[in-house]
């Protein structure tokens, strides 16, 4: 018809194969969403570039399973821990206990790779309350995970019972010390935990020695409860 274009030609759908032709070659067009193919899709060809591809993909893994082992060795090495201790006491005469105390027992708790916004502290003997302190810290949201926090329980008024006051003054006759007993009662304060009511998150039970001198702390056993609105169930 005089213009020099072939209908036929014109006609024709592009071809499917040319459309997606190699976008890596200069004369193909575009293609949208076109990324280089990385290592792994250019496994199978024979290059220079696979050859230096392949030992950079398992330089890659082996870095990343070596940081993964050390952080689980570091966890492992650190884990969550309890100790405590006695720093003081009065109130009270183990060798001749009255039938009404008032003691006072200064408690050092240590704690590692943990945090305590609040704790309920109880110093008991023989399954008796005999002092008891709140403590509050409130390390959890500043991450202080390590830290050692003194404080007096104190019981007004205690009463004791003729067969603990006699266990009480044979035990310290015979070797000079007293087993106490230190329950402490861990929250962390949170939206969730106001809403839920004042649950604790961790219970620790420590055994301190009293012979009239500071002793040291010791390693608590400790369990974690199970929140009300965890879904756990």
């Amino acid at each position: 018809m005089g213009l020099g274009v072939d209908l036929e030609e014109a006609a024709r759908p592009a071809d499917y194969y040319d459309i997606f032709a190699d976008p890596r070659d200069d004369e193909a067009p575009p293609v949208w969403g076109y990324r280089a193919p990385g290592c792994w899709s250019r496994m199978s060809v024979e290059s220079l570039e696979d050859r230096i591809c392949i030992p950079i993909l398992t330089v890659t893994l082996l870095a990343t399973v070596l940081i993964s082992g050390a952080c689980i060795y570091a966890a492992g090495l650190n884990p969550a821990s309890f100790a405590g201790g006695l720093a003081s006491y009065d109130g009270i005469d183990p060798g001749l206990p009255g039938r009404i105390v008032s003691p006072a027992f200064g408690v050092a708790l240590r704690m590692n790779n943990t945090c305590v916004d609040r704790a309920n502290v109880v110093v008991a003997y023989a399954g008796v309350a005999l002092g008891w302190a709140r403590a509050e810290p409130w390390d959890c949201e500043e991450e202080r995970r390590t830290k050692e926090v003194e404080v007096v329980a104190k019981g007004d008024g205690v009463g004791m019972p003729e067969h603990l006051r006699d266990r009480m003054a044979e035990e310290w006759r015979r070797s000079g010390t007293l087993e106490l007993d230190v329950e402490v009662e861990i929250f962390r304060s949170s939206d969730s935990d106001r809403a839920a009511g004042d649950f604790p998150r961790k219970v620790v039970t420590c055994k301190v020695r009293l012979d009239g001198q500071k002793s040291e702390t010791s390693a608590c056993e400790w369990y974690a409860l199970e929140h009300p609105n965890d879904s756990r169930g």
